[in-house]
């Protein structure tokens, strides 16, 4: 059987991928003590607890495939001013360094897109290159692969099995069409991917920058009302009853539901919402004030809700603590596109 390793595997969102591709998982490497106990209670006790900096990278064995998600906050285009640091150069070293050492037949690496950019990636790449690896990285959009989410990022695929490194086909499209392997699904969307939990999800109030962004619709007996002023700020609706506000030439007809795409009101995405076909925006570590207006409600998403987006099992046991959940789902790789991955990979 292929086996396969990881580092900075989180709450193991790689590592659920593999093993669903039928991958032995041998190990995997975390800094955060917390973030290591919900990976064990749900994958098993071969994550270790250590700083990839100064660990000796001798005591993780040899792998098939071994993978690697460093910390990216640096090289987000979220992150104004974000500069590569010391210890980002540090752990690109402890990569190359395994790699150099091990060989493993594939190595893939995943991070946001800024990445390409720094110096830690070009260091990785001149290893793979002086240790004759066919190598290629691509920016991808995880949606394509049937995650209900518009996460993109950059993918590496390493081989020195003299395999082309490619990506598997993609199995779903923004709007439906027909592909080299057959006709492509449309993306799933967030309300699909949650809608026998929205009963569940507890009631919530948009903030007034959510109010200030919101589609203007008609649903049931409601009318949604996009902005307010003066003392109608804050009013989400108007009766049937009542007199609507004066009709606009952006009004929506008929929607169902729409998510706000988590608490930045200052972002430079002109529209902070997503419709109820359409996949949720990026899952962040910091969680957002991610609420949604669905089946008559305004509701808050919950980590399993956001689990869902990032396509999760619903067997994976969550953390209660919020913060911890939200870090530990916002920072994961979906585990639907890592086990496409490595099954299209082959490394047998």
């Amino acid at each position: 059987m292929t086996t396969y390793g990881d580092w900075f595997s989180g709450f193991g969102g790689m590592t659920i991928g593999a093993k669903a591709a039928g991958l032995d998982v041998v190990f995997g490497g975390e800094y955060r003590q917390d973030v290591a106990d919900v990976y064990e209670q749900n994958l098993g006790d071969h994550v270790k607890v250590c700083d990839l900096t100064t660990v000796d990278v001798a005591t993780f064995p040899y792998v098939d495939v071994f993978h690697a998600s460093p910390p990216c906050p640096n090289f987000c285009c979220a992150k104004i001013g974000g500069v590569e640091t010391v210890n980002d150069k540090l752990l690109s070293e402890a990569i190359a360094n395994y790699i150099k050492l091990r060989l493993p037949k594939v190595f893939t690496l995943e991070n946001v897109y800024g990445y390409r950019k720094s110096k830690s990636w070009l260091h990785i790449a001149r290893t793979l290159q002086n240790r004759n690896y066919s190598f290629n990285y691509w920016h991808v959009n995880m949606a394509n692969y049937g995650v209900p989410q518009t996460r993109q990022r950059m993918i590496v695929i390493a081989r020195r099995d003299g395999k082309t490194p490619m990506l598997p086909e993609t199995t779903h499209a923004k709007t439906p069409r027909l592909g080299l392997f057959g006709t492509k699904t449309r993306w799933i969307g967030w309300y699909e991917a949650i809608e026998d939990l929205i009963p569940t999800l507890p009631d919530s109030q948009f903030a007034p920058w959510q109010l200030a962004k919101l589609p203007r619709f008609y649903n049931n007996n409601l009318i949604m009302d996009c902005k307010n002023s003066g003392s109608e700020w804050g009013v989400l609706y108007r009766h049937e009853e009542e007199p609507t506000k004066t009709i606009q030439a952006d009004q929506y007809p008929r929607l169902k539901a729409f998510i706000m795409n988590e608490s930045n009101p200052n972002g430079n995405e002109k529209r902070k919402y997503r419709l109820a076909e359409e996949p949720a925006k990026t899952a962040t570590a910091g969680g957002g004030r991610n609420n949604a207006y669905a089946n008559g409600r305004v509701v808050k998403m919950t980590p399993r809700a956001i689990a869902r987006f990032q396509s999760f099992p619903d067997w994976y046991v969550l953390p209660d603590k919020l913060t911890l959940a939200c870090y530990g789902l916002g920072n994961a790789v979906p585990p639907l596109f890592a086990q496409k991955l490595y099954q299209h990979l082959d490394t047998d």
